[in-house]
């Protein structure tokens, strides 16, 4: 197994399918439920519930193993971990520069269409509110999504899989396809940021710097994709 906080736990790779296949299945009927009760919900509103139900399955797995939330790498926040979570957010930002400019040159209608449809959302969820609350939704959004794919889901690949890029690239992977609402390029967007994400917890030995760099650019997004829808509506 490989040497990570949480990592060195004993656990088959029957035990480690098991949990990835409960989770899965867990998150469906969790999407099910938020799909029939959240629909009256103000997006932000939704966003914490939905948060709210991951950590709660999340928890319920662990328990199930007997862990705790430092076994799949939530270890006290370290100073140097602002550093590494700097590193990762530029890492992440390269990585969605990269690909958004291939698809801008690929499909120009596809990227308009992909942009105007993540900045309805974000003005969904950004209206009427402040940035610090904006930020504070998105440092939440970011623990429960780095506890899940990069905590919870590349723990068990680790231990299914038997090697850091296979274990990488799945969870990356699956972490993408639960954003399939945002059309193919929304799926391969993620899974790209999400390898990023998984080689930083595996670098630098602790969640924070990817929960960190998540929270960060999901934030800059709200921020700043309105200014460049409206920049593009002028050269496109």
């Amino acid at each position: 197994m490989p040497s990570f906080p949480g990592y060195s736990l004993p656990m088959t790779p029957l035990k480690a399918w098991i949990d990835i296949a409960l989770f899965i299945l867990l998150m469906l009927l969790a999407s099910q439920f938020l799909g029939l009760a959240g629909t009256s919900l103000p997006l932000p509103y939704l966003v914490v519930v939905q948060g709210t139900l991951v950590l709660l399955i999340l928890y319920g797995l662990l328990r199930l193993r007997g862990q705790r939330w430092s076994d799949v790498g939530l270890r006290p926040l370290r100073s140097r971990d602002l550093g590494y979570a700097l590193i990762t957010l530029l890492g992440a930002y390269a990585a969605n520069f990269a690909f958004m400019s291939l698809v801008y040159w690929l499909d120009p209608a596809g990227f308009r269409t992909h942009l105007s449809e993540l900045t309805h959302i974000a003005r969904m969820i950004s209206e009427g509110r402040s940035y610090p609350e904006l930020a504070a939704i998105m440092l939440f959004v970011g623990v429960y999504e780095e506890l899940a794919a990069r905590g919870f889901l590349l723990n068990r690949a680790l231990a299914a899989l038997g090697g850091k890029t296979a274990a990488v690239l799945f969870s990356s992977v699956l972490f993408g396809l639960g954003h399939t609402y945002q059309g193919w390029v929304g799926v391969v967007q993620t899974t790209l940021i999400g390898i990023v994400f998984a080689g930083a917890v595996l670098r630098f030995g602790s969640l924070w710097p990817s929960i960190l760099a998540h929270a960060g650019l999901n934030t800059l997004y709200l921020v700043l994709s309105p200014l460049v829808e409206e920049r593009l509506r002028t050269i496109l």
